[in-house]
């Protein structure tokens, strides 16, 4: 029960957001296809930044999970857009603090709701102007066991996942179980997929985050 709040949003996003997704060059015309191809091609040249990705599911949403820490200071931030908050209609987003995060392809979103504390970083599809940077491309071979040992560290030492970095594989580490769905008492868990990939699939973009956790008692205002 505790971690179903993680596996159906990854599942509903990752459906309605993945690059995989041939739809548009199916039903575009024949110069509109290859624009797309084009397009797709120049979107799959992603850095690889792995080390910013660990920041960010360690330091940043784990640091405001546990201790209240405002996250993602010190990167680049702007308020989120209305269309993209629209795109990704989460229930969650309005809560506490949303933003454009590193590029308009990212939105990051922090809060409090009725039962846990979370904080999530979801990927927006482009439009039709120029494609937004990728910015969170790790290579994937090796990715799960490198979190798992970083979530190790951190005391968050199970997992429910396989080895590989899939869009097809549903990743999650948490704590140990603490018979609390909610409250304070909750364990701790997260989740992050991979939303695109370069030409030839030896980077893949980590661009979607889901964490949870207990609800804290009252140390002031904090980033909440």
């Amino acid at each position: 029960m505790r971690h179903r709040y993680l596996i159906l949003t990854t599942a509903l996003l990752t459906t309605a957001f993945s690059a995989w997704d041939a739809a548009p060059l199916a039903s575009a015309r024949p110069a509109q296809a290859a624009e797309l191809r084009t397009n797709a091609i120049q979107t799959r040249a992603i850095p690889e930044n792995e080390a910013l990705v660990m920041r960010i599911i360690f330091e940043d949403c784990l640091g405001y999970i546990r201790h209240d820490r405002m996250p993602f200071q010190g990167l680049a931030t702007r308020q989120a857009s209305p269309e993209a908050v629209k795109e990704l209609r989460s229930p969650l987003l309005s809560r506490r603090g949303t933003v454009e995060l590193l590029s308009a392809r990212y939105v990051a979103s922090w809060g409090v709701d009725s039962d846990r504390r979370f904080c999530m970083v979801q990927t927006i599809r482009d439009g039709d102007g120029p494609p937004a940077p990728r910015l969170l491309g790790v290579r994937p071979e090796g990715f799960i066991a490198r979190v798992t040992g970083r979530a190790v560290k951190e005391k968050i030492p199970e997992r429910y996942t396989g080895e590989e970095f899939s869009p097809l594989t549903v990743t999650g580490w948490h704590e140990p179980e603490t018979g609390h769905d909610s409250g304070p008492e909750r364990g701790v868990s997260f989740t992050i997929m991979p939303t695109d990939h370069n030409e030839d699939d030896s980077i893949l973009e980590a661009g979607l985050l889901v964490m949870s956790g207990p609800l804290l008692p009252d140390i002031g205002e904090g980033a909440r």
